[in-house]
């Protein structure tokens, strides 16, 4: 992890189930599929197995999407964000399945062909987040 943020620390306390009510809206509103879900991490820059890896995490782990980057992140926000103020929403968009052979640049593909939705997407969350009252 980058950074450590003490033991029995768990970087998932910092989601925040009012951004991810935002979020699924936001995404029906975008035309796209939203589902909240179990993400394991795997060390990257390679993608896990088709055949056994995925098969073991979705069984074991209860994975229900495997990726590289939602976990560091949040331990570093963890880390250095402990303002009661500040909110945590962890988004993955999904470009294969378990089962199908993919590669990086197919995944950019699907990524950049759904770019018009995500960045709607992404609109409509910020316009929600703007339109709440302010606390003091």
């Amino acid at each position: 992890m980058p950074l450590h943020t003490g033991e029995f620390c768990s970087p998932e306390d910092e989601l925040d189930i009012g951004l991810r009510e935002m979020a699924q809206h936001a995404a029906k509103a975008a035309a796209l599929q939203a589902y909240p879900g179990t993400h394991v991490m795997v060390r990257g820059p390679f993608f896990e197995g088709r055949r056994v890896d995925k098969r073991i995490l979705a069984h074991e782990d209860g994975a229900q999407v495997v990726g590289m980057s939602i976990l560091p992140e949040l331990a570093v926000f963890s880390a250095t964000c402990h303002d009661p103020k500040r909110r945590a929403l962890a988004l993955t968009f999904v470009t294969n399945t378990a089962s199908e052979k993919h590669s990086h640049e197919d995944n950019q593909a699907r990524a950049k062909a759904n770019a018009p939705k995500l960045a709607a997407f992404l609109a409509g969350i910020i316009s929600r987040i703007s339109a709440e009252p302010t606390q003091p």
